[in-house]
């Protein structure tokens, strides 16, 4: 997503819930349709952590281990 389309969904994200209604009815009102806008409704909170699969893990580990291994790298790619 670019960054015009990004500020619009942050600033619509930021409007309480009462204003977000209020301009969803004033864009049914003049027959727009909020799908064409390029706001994309977030389904997770933000998360400063999120937890490592166990793939991740087993590289992480595999790193930690030998820094200067070649071991999780794929030559050829």
């Amino acid at each position: 997503m670019n960054d015009k389309k990004y500020n619009l969904a942050k600033r619509f994200a930021s409007l309480p819930k009462e204003k977000q209604k209020d301009f969803l009815l004033a864009l049914e009102n003049k027959s727009i349709d909020f799908t064409r806008l390029p706001i994309v409704k977030s389904t997770a909170e933000h998360v400063d952590n999120i937890p490592l699969s166990y793939a991740q893990t087993g590289l992480w580990l595999t790193w930690q281990l030998n820094p200067e291994s070649a071991a999780y790298n794929m030559s050829g790619v």
